[in-house]
Formats: structure tokens, C-alpha cells, sequence
């Protein structure tokens, strides 16, 4: 058993860094006809089987993470990794089955979900809040989606979608008699969405909207509207409408997020 862990070991060596001497080393306890499985696919062969090392999009990762120590029962030993919080994916696990001669005859790569955030309270950070009011200007505009009174799902871009406090976001609607108007009254639930495929962020938001015709507010939503935005409706003849939130979850460069109003006292706030 001890050769085998020595085999596991090699293996490890070669995914966290894979030089040509480390797979140099570790071709020699794998079999011919190895077969390996991963995210990625299957290869057979051990030429094909080591020229996957290094290939993952998760290899920086591998490269850093902190392995375990080999264990099963039988011929197969299986061994694993756990990646940082920030990371899309909890680790990797990988089965290594062996012959009676103690080669590797087959490998099995598998993803480890990553654990579920905690959530928190509903309170935009300054690089949320960043991402939010400029996605318009970096190509990313945010999608908005509403339900109309005969149930039936609305979703447009909405450029002037903004953080409006650390709780709430807002959007100026140009055309007061448009369908988003129309449906807040029955149905106040709304939901953005925002993604940055370039930076890997992608937030989904969920809340209760309304009109709110307070000057102070008007003066802020349209204020804080890209100029494109405000040059449509050089009139001001829209409407300011305040959203408040009750659920954000997603990923950004801090990892996943997950906030929900009330999270921090355990009943759903006022808002």
C-alpha cells in the first residue's frame, strides 16, 4: 500500500505542477491503457493522459490548494482538495483505481460543489454598488423583469437601474404610462438582473417596487442616471421608482453572495 500512496502522491505532485518531470515521474506507475475522466472529458492512453495535466481552466487553483492524505480500502484510494471561499467550485476529488502490479489503471476527477454562502443582511458593498450604476457605460447593461396584472413575465434593460441607499436600488421609467408603471400597483415584485462575463460577476436582485414622487427622490433617481439616460427625458416627464430589496445573490471577485433582508435579525424586515 505504501507504493500506491507514493503513486497518489506523484499524481498530486504532477496536477499542482505539471513539468515535464513530474510527469516524467509519474508515467512510470501508470498503466498503458490508463483511462481519466474529468469535468473536461475522458482520455485513454498514457501519452493522452498526461498531456491533460495542466490543461484545466482550475489550475492556478489546483496549484495552491492543500491536498489530503490518500485513503480508501481495496484497489482504489482516493484523495482531494478544497479550494478558497472566492472560488467557483469547493475542490476536487479524484479516485485512482489500481492493478494488482500497483499501476494507475484508472482516474476519476470530480468537482466538490462549493458550500453554500451564508447569507447576510441586505447591504451593497462600494464595488456592488460600482458594478450597478456604471454597468451601462461598461456594456453590461442590467435586465429588469416585472409581472403585468394578467400574469404574464416582462423583462427589459434598464439603464438607469442604480443603487440607491444600502438596501434599496432605483430606476427612472421615461414613460409614465409604460407596463412597469401599470403593474406595481397589484404586483410591486420585481427582479434585476447584472452580468460581467470580463470580470466574472453576476448578481441577481429581487424586491418590492414603488413610486415614490417625493422631490428629494426624483431629484436623486435622475440625478444619478447615466447622461444618455437623462438626455432621453430632458423634460424630466418620468417617474422615479425605489426598489426595495429583499434578496441578492451571486458571485463577484469576493466570492458568492447571497444577502436577504432581515437575515441579520432573523425576521424579515420592514423595509
Amino acid at each position: 500500500m505504501t507504493d500506491r500512496k507514493a503513486a497518489v502522491q506523484l499524481w498530486v505532485d504532477a496536477l499542482k505542477a505539471p513539468t515535464e518531470d513530474s510527469k516524467s515521474r509519474l508515467s512510470v506507475v501508470l498503466d498503458d491503457d490508463i483511462r481519466a475522466t474529468t469535468p473536461m472529458g475522458a482520455s485513454e492512453g498514457r501519452d493522452a493522459v498526461l498531456a491533460g495535466f495542466g490543461a484545466s481552466p482550475l489550475a492556478p487553483l489546483i496549484a495552491q490548494a492543500e491536498w489530503s492524505e490518500p485513503a480508501g480500502d481495496g484497489d482504489t484510494l482516493v484523495v482531494s482538495c478544497r479550494f478558497p471561499a472566492s472560488a467557483p467550485v469547493g475542490g476536487l476529488r479524484v479516485d485512482l483505481r489500481f492493478d494488482a502490479a500497483d499501476l494507475i489503471v484508472a482516474a476519476d476527477t470530480t468537482l466538490i460543489p462549493a458550500p453554500p454562502p451564508i447569507a447576510t443582511e441586505v447591504d451593497f458593498s462600494e464595488a456592488m454598488a460600482g458594478a450597478i450604476n456604471g454597468a451601462l457605460a461598461n456594456g453590461t447593461p442590467i435586465l429588469m423583469a416585472y409581472v403585468d396584472a394578467e400574469g404574464r413575465p416582462h423583462m427589459s434593460p434598464r439603464g438607469s437601474t442604480q443603487v440607491f441607499s444600502s438596501d434599496r436600488m432605483a430606476v427612472w421609467v421615461r414613460n409614465p404610462e409604460g407596463g412597469l408603471l401599470a403593474a406595481i400597483p397589484a404586483n410591486p415584485h420585481v427582479s434585476f438582473f447584472y452580468r460581467d462575463p470580463a470580470s466574472r460577476t453576476s448578481y441577481q436582485v429581487q424586491g418590492r417596487a414603488r413610486v415614490d414622487d417625493s422631490p428629494a427622490v426624483r431629484d436623486q433617481v435622475y440625478a444619478n442616471s447615466p447622461e444618455v439616460e437623462r438626455n432621453l427625458d430632458a423634460q424630466r416627464r418620468g417617474v422615479a421608482v425605489v426598489v426595495d430589496v429583499d434578496k441578492v445573490e451571486g458571485r463577484d471577485a469576493s466570492g458568492p453572495v447571497l444577502m436577504e433582508r432581515g437575515a441579520g435579525s432573523g425576521a424579515p424586515g420592514e423595509g
